[in-house]
C-alpha cells in the first residue's frame, strides 16, 4: 500500500481497526475494575502527517507503508494518575487481549534539551489474536497493526499540544520566526518541567493519601482498636495491631483525646495475649512461626514509643503495667527500649519544656514504696541511668537525608534537683538489692551521673554540676565500700581511677576558676580515700592481682597513662610475691581464697589469665600443695584442673599426676578437664590420649571428644605420631555420627591453614570429608578445613561437594542443609589453581541437573573465581569453540552466575555468533547480560543498564548477522528498561519529597504526570 491507496481506502480501514482496538481495550479495563480511566481515544493517521513522516524517513515512494509505519492505527488510554498508568501497564490486560508485537516506554532522561524529548508514554504495538480474527466480523482486520499509547490526562494534554505545535513544526525560513518558534518550544519545555511533572506527582500523592484515608476510615468504623483486643489468636492480634498502628492511629485529628482509650485497650490486648495459645501460621510456602505474647508486647511497646510524649504519665503507667505481665527476654528488651526512650533527653522536647519529662518520671519513681521499687527494679535502673545522661539528641529528616543532632543539657536548679533525686533513688535500689548482679547494675547507673557529654561542649555550670554529682557518687562508694564484694570492689576501683585521671588536671578553660579548683581538690581527695579504703583489705589486693584484666595497681595512680609492658611486669612481680607465700602451713587459707576467686563471673577470657598462671605455678613449684588442693576440688575451682595438671606435668609429681588421670579416666571423672590439659601436655602421652578418647566415646561425653580433636590439632606439630588416625579422625567421625560439629566452632583453635589437615594423605582426607558430609552449613571454620585439605587434594574436595549435592536432593538431608556455600574465601586459592578440574567437574554436574546449576556448580565457580579472570575466560572460550549446543549452554550457564561482570560480554558475543536465529539460547544470552551485581542509589539499575547498552551497541556493526540482530533487539529492550527504571526512581523521589512536605523542583521526578 502506498500513500494514495492509504488515502483512498487504507485510512478508513485503519480507523475501523483503531476503533475496534479501543472498544476491546475499554471493555477489558471496565471488566477488570480498579482503574480510574478518563477515556480511550482512537484515530487513523492523518494523511498529511503520514506524508511528512515518510518524507522525513526517505520513504515517500514506499509501496509498503503499512510495514514501515507502526502507528497508522492508534488509540490512547488516558488515566487520571501515574499510579493508574503503572497498575495498568503491570496488569497484563494488553497482553491478555492482543498479540503484542512491540513494547516501548517513552521516558525523558533527567536532563533534556529539546521539548519534544519530554514526551511521556507507554507504547504497545499490537494486532488482533488469531482466535478473534477467526470471527467473521474481525476477519477483514487481519495483519493490521495498532499502536496503543497509555498516558495520564496531564501528559495527554501536553502531548496533544506538542503534537500540534512541535511535531507539526511549520517550515520556517532562516529569516523569519526562528527565534519566536524556539521561544515557544522553550515554553513548552518549561510547562512540562515546572508545572506538568510536579502536578502529576501532586495528583498521585492526593490520590494515594485519599485512598489511605478512605481505608483508614473503614477500619475506624469497623472498630479497628477493638479488633486488637477481641482477636481470636495472637496471629490475628498482631495483624490487627499492625493495621491499627499504620492505618488508623496516624489519622486521628485529636490524638490527645483518644490516647487514654488506645493505651488501656492495647494494655488489655497484651494481657489477653499472654493467655492465648500460639498457633503456627500456615502458608502456601510452608509453616511460619506463630506470633507470641512477646511479639505483641514488642509491637505495643513500639506504638507507645512513637506516641510517648502525648501523655508522659499515661505512657509511664502503661509501661509499668506491661512490665508486671512478666514477658520473657524479648518482651523485656522492647519494654526497656521504651523506658530508655521515655527518659532520654530529646532536643525538640527540651526546646519546649526543658527537663519536664524527666521530672515527671523521677517524681513517679520517688513515690514507689520499697516493694514497688523492687518489682520494677530493672526498668527503673534503666530509666534513671538514661535520664542521668548529659547529652540531648534528636534527628531531623528530609527526603534525602537523616541528620543527627547532639548537644548538652542545660544546667539549672531543676536539672540539679532531678539528678539529685535520681541518685537518691539509685541509692535506695542499692540498699534493697540482694544480689551482686542487681548491685552491679545500680553502680553502673550511678557512674553515668559522673560522665560529661562526649564530643559536645557543655556550659561551665553543667561541668560544675557534673563534678558535684561525681563527688556525691564517690563519697557514696566510700560509704558502701566495706559491703562490696571483691568483684564489685574491683569494678568500682577501676571507675574511681578513671575519674581520678580525668580530674588530675582541669581543662584549660576551667583552670584558675576557684569553684572548679575546689571541686577538683574534693574529687581527687575522695578518689584517694576510696583507693586507700579498699586497698587496706589484703584479701582484695590479692584478688585483684590474680583476677581481672583491668585491675588498678599503684603505678596506675602515680603514672596515669597505661603502659602494657610496665603493667604486665609489675603484676607479675606481685604474682611471684604471692607465690612465695603459698606453703604447707597456709594451704587451707589459699585453698579457700582460690575457691572464692574462681566464683567470679568470667565475662572475658582475660579475666582468669593471671589466676590460671598462678595455679599452674603453684602446681609446678609446690606439687605437694597442689595435690592437696586437687583432692578437695569442687566447682567452680575444678574447671582450673587443666592448669593444675599442666603444672604437675612440669614438676616432680608428673608420675603421680598421670596415675591420677588414669584413675579418673577409669572412674569417668574430670574427662573434660583432662582433655583440655592434653592441648598443652609436654610431651604428649599418646597412650593416655587413646584411653581418654575410648572412655569419652563409651560414656557419650561429646565435649571431651571435641576437646580431643582440638588437642590432636595442637599437638600435631610437636609430635604427630599417630594422632591423625588414632585420635583426630575417630573423634571427628564419632561426633559426625551424632550430628555434632562443635569442634569446628571452638574458639580455642583456628583451622586456618591447619597443619594437621594439610598433612593428611588422601585416604585420611577422604575420611575427614566423609565425616563432614552432613554438615548443614559450610561456614568459615568448615571452609578453612576444606581449604587446607584442598591444597593437596582438590579433587577430593570437589567430590565432597558432589556428594553433598546428591544428599541435598534427598529427603535425608539435615534441617537447614546447604550443599554449596554462598561465598568462598579459603577454598578460592586451591580450587582456582585447578580451573580445568573445576570446570570438568562442574560440567558433569550441569549435564546431570542443568536446572539446578545456578545454585550448584555455577555458584561454586563464581564464588571460587569471584569474577571472570583470564584463566577462566580462556577455558570457557575453548569450550565454546566445541560449537555444540551442550557446550554453548554450559558456557552461558557459567556466565549467568557471574552477575553481569564486564568481562562476560565478549564471550557472550562469541556464543551469539554461533547460534541460529531461532535458538532458545539467545534468550539465555540476553538473561546473562541482564544480570547485575550490587547497584547504588535510586538510579543504580538505570546506570547499570546504560553501561550494558553501551557495551552491546557496537555489536550492531559486527560482521556476524546473528550478533547484529541480537544487539539491535538487546539495545531496544535496554532503552525500555532504562526508561522504566528512570520513571520508577523519579516517581519514588518525588513521592518521598511530597511526603516530607518538600516542593518538587524541575525534573526532580521527571515523569509520570
Amino acid at each position: 500500500m502506498n500513500t494514495d491507496e492509504y488515502e483512498r481506502t487504507g485510512r478508513a480501514l485503519h480507523a475501523d481497526f483503531a476503533e475496534t482496538v479501543a472498544s476491546i481495550l475499554e471493555s477489558a479495563i471496565s471488566k477488570a475494575g480498579g482503574f480510574r480511566l478518563q477515556q480511550v481515544k482512537s484515530r487513523a493517521k492523518d494523511c498529511g502527517s503520514l506524508r511528512k513522516k515518510l518524507i522525513g524517513r526517505g520513504l515517500q515512494d514506499s509501496q509498503t507503508i503499512e510495514a514501515e509505519i507502526k502507528d497508522l492505527a492508534g488509540c490512547r488510554a488516558i488515566f487520571y494518575t501515574n499510579g493508574d498508568v503503572t497498575r495498568f501497564v503491570r496488569s497484563g490486560l494488553v497482553q491478555e487481549n492482543f498479540e503484542v508485537l512491540e513494547v516501548k516506554l517513552h521516558q525523558p532522561a533527567p536532563t533534556v534539551d529539546d521539548a519534544k524529548d519530554l514526551y511521556v508514554s507507554n507504547h504497545f504495538v499490537v494486532r488482533l489474536k488469531p482466535d478473534r480474527l477467526s470471527l467473521t466480523e474481525y476477519s477483514h482486520l487481519a495483519a493490521l497493526r495498532c499502536e496503543i499509547q497509555v498516558q495520564t490526562i496531564l501528559n495527554h494534554t501536553w502531548a496533544e499540544m506538542a503534537h500540534d505545535i512541535i511535531y507539526k513544526e511549520p517550515e520556517i525560513g532562516s529569516a523569519f520566526g526562528r527565534a519566536a518558534f524556539q521561544l515557544i518550544k522553550d515554553r513548552m519545555k518549561r510547562i512540562a518541567e515546572v508545572y506538568l511533572v510536579p502536578a502529576g506527582h501532586e495528583v498521585q500523592k492526593v490520590a494515594t493519601d485519599f485512598q489511605r484515608l478512605v481505608e483508614g476510615k473503614e477500619l475506624f468504623d469497623g472498630r479497628a482498636l477493638d479488633e486488637v483486643v477481641s482477636a481470636a489468636n495472637n496471629n490475628a492480634r498482631a495483624d490487627a495491631l499492625s493495621t491499627f498502628a499504620e492505618n488508623v492511629l496516624p489519622l486521628y485529628d485529636d490524638i490527645n483525646s483518644v490516647y487514654p482509650e488506645v493505651v488501656w485497650k492495647l494494655v488489655e490486648a497484651t494481657r489477653l495475649a499472654k493467655d492465648t495459645a500460639s498457633i503456627p501460621i500456615e502458608t502456601p510456602f510452608g509453616t511460619l512461626n506463630a506470633k507470641t505474647f512477646d511479639d505483641i508486647v514488642a509491637a505495643v511497646a513500639e506504638v507507645f514509643r512513637q506516641y510517648r510524649y502525648v501523655d508522659i504519665k499515661l505512657t509511664m503507667e502503661a509501661l509499668l503495667s506491661l512490665w508486671l505481665l512478666e514477658p520473657s527476654e524479648k518482651g523485656r528488651k522492647a519494654l526497656l527500649k521504651l523506658a530508655k526512650a521515655l527518659a532520654d533527653h530529646q532536643i525538640e522536647v527540651w526546646k519546649k519544656v526543658g527537663p519536664r519529662v524527666q521530672e515527671i518520671l523521677v517524681e513517679r519513681i520517688a513515690k514507689f514504696g520499697d516493694d514497688e521499687l523492687e518489682a520494677y527494679r530493672t526498668l527503673v535502673v534503666a530509666m534513671l541511668e538514661s535520664l542521668l545522661g548529659t547529652e540531648v539528641r534528636g534527628t531531623t529528616s528530609s527526603s534525602s537525608a537523616v541528620t543527627l543532632h547532639r548537644g548538652a543539657v542545660v544546667a539549672s536548679s531543676r536539672l540539679a534537683e532531678l539528678r539529685a533525686v535520681a541518685i537518691a533513688q539509685l541509692k535506695r535500689l542499692f540498699e534493697l538489692a540482694t544480689t551482686d548482679k542487681d548491685r552491679a547494675f545500680v553502680l553502673q547507673a550511678l557512674y553515668k551521673a559522673t560522665q560529661h557529654p562526649i564530643n559536645v561542649s557543655g556550659s561551665d555550670a553543667l561541668a560544675l554540676q557534673i563534678m558535684e554529682d561525681c563527688a556525691r557518687v564517690i563519697d557514696y562508694w566510700i560509704e558502701i565500700a566495706p559491703r562490696l564484694s571483691l568483684e564489685l570492689t574491683q569494678r568500682t576501683e577501676v571507675r574511681v581511677h578513671w575519674l581520678h585521671r580525668a580530674y588530675s588536671a582541669l581543662p584549660p578553660l576551667l583552670q584558675g576558676k576557684p569553684e572548679f579548683e575546689a571541686m577538683q581538690a574534693h574529687l581527687i581527695d575522695s578518689a584517694i580515700r576510696f583507693r586507700d579504703a579498699v586497698n587496706a583489705n589484703e584479701d582484695y589486693v590479692i584478688y585483684k592481682t590474680l583476677v581481672g584484666f583491668d585491675s588498678v595497681f599503684a603505678p596506675h595512680w602515680e603514672h596515669p597513662p597505661h603502659d602494657y609492658e610496665r603493667d604486665k611486669k609489675y603484676r607479675k612481680s606481685l604474682e611471684d610475691q604471692l607465690l612465695e607465700r603459698v606453703d604447707e602451713g597456709g594451704a587451707e587459707l589459699w585453698f579457700d581464697r582460690l575457691n572464692r576467686y574462681a566464683m567470679t563471673d568470667d565475662t572475658d577470657r582475660a579475666t582468669f589469665m593471671t589466676f590460671g598462671s598462678f595455679i599452674h605455678q603453684i602446681a609446678a613449684t609446690r606439687p605437694h600443695v597442689a595435690m592437696r588442693f586437687i583432692a578437695r576440688l569442687q566447682p567452680p575451682l575444678e574447671s582450673f584442673l587443666p592448669a593444675f595438671l599442666k603444672g604437675l606435668g612440669e614438676s616432680t609429681a608428673r608420675k603421680q599426676a598421670e596415675a591420677l588421670m588414669n584413675h579418673w579416666i577409669d572412674t569417668n571423672r574430670y574427662l573434660v578437664e583432662i582433655s583440655l590439659y592434653f592441648r598443652s601436655m609436654v610431651p604428649p602421652d599418646h597412650d593416655l590420649f587413646r584411653k581418654l578418647l575410648v572412655r569419652a566415646k563409651e560414656v557419650g561425653d561429646l565435649r571431651s571428644v571435641c576437646n580431643m580433636i582440638i588437642a590432636a590439632s595442637d599437638q600435631f606439630e610437636r609430635e604427630p605420631g599417630t594422632l591423625i588416625d588414632e585420635i583426630l579422625l575417630p573423634a571427628i567421625s564419632y561426633l559426625a555420627e551424632r550430628g555434632n560439629f562443635d569442634w569446628l566452632h571452638n574458639s580455642m583453635v583456628s583451622w586456618y591453614e591447619s597443619k594437621v589437615a594439610m598433612a593428611m594423605e588422601l585416604p585420611q582426607a577422604e575420611r575427614m570429608l566423609q565425616a563432614l558430609a552432613r554438615l548443614p552449613e559450610i561456614e568459615s571454620s568448615a571452609e578453612q578445613v576444606l581449604g587446607a585439605v584442598a591444597e593437596r587434594w582438590p579433587a577430593a574436595v570437589l567430590q565432597y561437594f558432589a556428594e553433598r549435592l546428591a544428599l541435598e536432593r534427598t529427603d535425608a538431608k539435615p534441617t537447614g542443609f546447604n550443599a554449596i556455600p554462598y561465598s568462598i574465601h579459603q577454598l578460592s586459592r586451591p580450587l582456582s589453581a585447578q580451573p580445568d578440574l573445576l570446570l570438568a567437574v562442574a560440567r558433569g554436574w550441569y549435564e546431570q541437573y542443568p536446572e539446578h546449576f545456578q545454585f550448584e556448580g555455577g555458584r561454586l565457580i563464581a564464588a571460587v573465581f569471584n569474577g571472570l579472570p583470564p584463566e577462566l575466560s580462556e577455558r570457557l572460550d575453548r569450550i565454546a569453540d566445541e560449537g555444540t549446543t551442550e557446550a554453548l549452554e554450559f558456557v552461558l550457564a557459567v556466565l549467568d552466575c557471574m552477575e553481569g561482570v564486564p568481562q562476560i560480554f565478549e564471550l557472550v558475543r562469541k556464543v551469539v555468533s554461533m547460534l541460529p536465529a531461532d535458538s532458545p539460547l539467545l534468550s539465555d544470552a540476553h538473561s546473562v547480560l541482564m544480570k547485575t551485581s550490587v547497584v547504588r542509589g535510586e538510579f543504580g539499575f538505570a546506570e547499570a543498564y546504560e553501561q550494558k547498552r553501551l557495551a552491546v551497541a557496537p555489536w550492531r556493526e559486527d560482521t556476524s548477522e546473528p550478533v547484529r540482530s541480537f544487539a539491535t533487539e538487546f539495545v531496544r529492550r535496554m532503552d525500555g528498561e532504562i526508561a522504566a527504571e528512570h520513571r520508577s526512581a523519579e516517581a519514588s523521589i518525588a513521592m518521598r519529597k511530597l511526603s516530607y512536605g518538600e516542593s518538587i523542583r524541575p525534573m526532580d521526578g521527571a515523569t509520570g504526570s
